[in-house]
C-alpha cells in the first residue's frame, strides 16, 4: 500500500529557526533577570559612606547609602543601572542575543577603572557639600570592579545552556 509522504523542508527549517529564536530570547531574558537580581538594595554587607545620603523631600540629611564592597555586585542606589540592563537581538544577526547595559558607569563598575585625576573647574577646590569636607584642586580616583554581568553568566551557564537547548530550565 503506497503512502503519500510530502517533504516540507522549508517549513521545517523555518519552524526550527523560530524555536531557536524563542529559546535564545528566553535565555537572554533569564540572564537579564539574574543580573538585575544580583544588584541588591543596600543592606548588611558593604560599607556605608557617610558623605552619601539618600534624601527625602524636605530633609537635609537622609539615611546613609550603603556601598558595595569591591568584587561584589553593586548595590542599588537610584535604580538606573538595574533598569538599564537589556536583552535584545543583535542587529543583523538573528542567532545572537546581547545582554548588558548602555550606561557608561555600568562598564566602569563591571570592569573597574584605571586611576585618573579629577580636577576642579570654576572652583578653587573639590568639596563634598553634604559633609563640608574639602579635597583640594586635584584628586586621584580609581574605581574598583564591582562585576554584575560576568558572575551572573558564570553562575547560570548550565541553566542558560538548558534554556537554549530545551526552552526551559
Amino acid at each position: 500500500m503506497p503512502s503519500n509522504v510530502k517533504w516540507r523542508g522549508n517549513e521545517f527549517t523555518a519552524m526550527l529557526k523560530n524555536v531557536e529564536a524563542r529559546n535564545l530570547d528566553k535565555a537572554a531574558e533569564f540572564l537579564k533577570s539574574q543580573i538585575q537580581r544580583s544588584m541588591r538594595k543596600g543592606g548588611g554587607k558593604g560599607n556605608v559612606h557617610r558623605s552619601a545620603t539618600r534624601k527625602k523631600k524636605g530633609e537635609q540629611y537622609g539615611q546613609p547609602i550603603p556601598r558595595s564592597k569591591p568584587g561584589d555586585p553593586p548595590f542599588v542606589q537610584t535604580g538606573h543601572l538595574r533598569q538599564s540592563v537589556f536583552a535584545r537581538q543583535k542587529a543583523g544577526d538573528p542567532r545572537t542575543r546581547q545582554v548588558g547595559t548602555n550606561l557608561p558607569y555600568g562598564v566602569a563598575l563591571e570592569s573597574g577603572t584605571r586611576a585618573f585625576t579629577v580636577t576642579a573647574r570654576n572652583k578653587k577646590v573639590l568639596a563634598n557639600r553634604d559633609t563640608g569636607q574639602f579635597f583640594g584642586k586635584k584628586v586621584r580616583v580609581q574605581i574598583a570592579a564591582r562585576p554584575f554581568i560576568r558572575p551572573a553568566i558564570l553562575q547560570n551557564k548550565d541553566a542558560i545552556a538548558r534554556i537554549i537547548a530545551d526552552g526551559h530550565f
